[in-house]
Formats: C-alpha cells, sequence, structure tokens
C-alpha cells in the first residue's frame, strides 16, 4: 500500500515527500507502527493487524497527528499525539 484513504476525499501518500492536509498545512510521513493493544487477526490465510501511520506537521516543532487503519486497511479513526 502507498497511499491510504482517510475519507472518500483525501488520501495521504506513505513517501517521505511533503504533502499539505486538509488544513493546508505541511505535513510528511514520519513513523508506521502496528497497534499491539489489538491481537493479530487471521485474514485470508495471513495474519493481519492494525497499523497506525503518524504525520508531522513541518510548521511545527513537536505537532503530530496519526491515524489508525484495521486489519482490512479501513480507516479505524485519528489521534493528534
Amino acid at each position: 500500500m502507498t497511499t491510504i484513504k482517510i475519507s472518500k476525499n483525501v488520501s495521504l501518500d506513505l513517501t517521505l515527500n511533503e504533502q499539505t492536509s486538509t488544513t493546508g498545512r505541511p505535513i510528511r510521513l514520519s513513523g508506521i507502527a502496528k497497534n499491539l493493544q489489538i491481537a493479530e487477526k487471521w485474514v485470508n490465510k495471513s495474519f493481519k493487524n492494525h497499523w497506525i501511520y503518524t504525520f508531522k506537521y513541518l510548521d511545527a516543532y513537536d505537532e503530530f497527528v496519526s491515524f489508525e487503519f484495521d486489519y482490512n486497511d479501513k480507516f479505524v479513526g485519528i489521534c493528534r499525539i
């Protein structure tokens, strides 16, 4: 997967290139992690996990936003760190 789809009109690339958020702020992928609070699940003959994609706002020193996706790569929720 090279792109995550947050809503019908919003998607973000999983590259290190600068992008623009829906609020017009510059962001960049900062990290990808498994959600270890949710157990793996057997889906289509392999184990699947929930994944968290974290983006850094480039116009702020320490502001991040994270998006969680489920076993089927569907958007679960958003959180600010």
